[in-house]
């Protein structure tokens, strides 16, 4: 028996769809459902735990499995656009800009205080140069502190579903959607989690 729940906000727009396709859906899956039947697919047979984190725009889906069988399913609030935020919060700029900005930036492996306290003398400094390290140095913070949030949530939720199921927890990590790229978050998470990560594309 498997009882499966979803917003009904989320359902309606695809009956809309089907209904303007004039089609009648069987059933409507879940995306984590699905893209972890999509990976178990190749490997049937597979026994060990598993999950896919797939950073979304607003929401983070987090999906556990065991074997070839989802054990979990959870969707936590944050994803790439708080850290566009973040970033747009010390800049100024647009959210297109802000993307672009991301997509260059490599999380440094310092924590974010010590980012600050580095470059904190320059702070005096009347030159533009000292200015723009300033503003380098707290976008770094920002996007650095942003990503341990996301970061700290995921590895709650991990945890929290291990020990719910008699302390066998995950063994490995498949991140996946726009903000997986982002340069570092596969290492701070694989710090943090202290399970193999690594990039996918389901």
């Amino acid at each position: 028996l498997q009882i499966v729940g979803a917003a009904e906000a989320e359902l309606e727009p695809l009956n809309d769809v089907c209904k303007l396709a004039r089609i009648q859906p069987r059933a409507i899956d879940l995306s984590a459902a699905a893209t972890l039947r999509a990976l178990v697919r190749c490997t049937p047979d597979a026994t060990e735990i598993a999950s896919i984190v797939d950073i979304g725009a607003t929401k983070t889906m987090i999906a556990t499995r065991q074997g070839p069988h989802i054990r979990s399913v959870r969707t936590i609030q944050g994803g790439g656009e708080d850290i566009t935020r973040a970033i747009v919060g010390i800049t100024g700029e647009s959210l297109d800009e802000a993307e672009r900005r991301k997509a260059a930036m490599r999380l440094s492996s310092a924590p974010a205080q010590s980012l600050v306290d580095a470059h904190s003398g320059y702070i005096e400094e009347e030159d533009d140069i000292a200015r723009n390290l300033v503003q380098q140095t707290a976008v770094e913070e920002s996007l650095t502190r942003a990503v341990e949030s996301i970061v700290d949530q995921i590895a709650q939720t991990l945890e929290s579903d291990g020990a719910n199921n008699n302390g066998n927890f995950t063994q490995g990590i498949s991140l996946c959607g726009g903000t997986a790229l982002l340069r570092g978050l596969k290492e701070r998470l694989n710090q943090r989690v202290g399970v193999p990560v690594q990039i996918c594309r389901p």
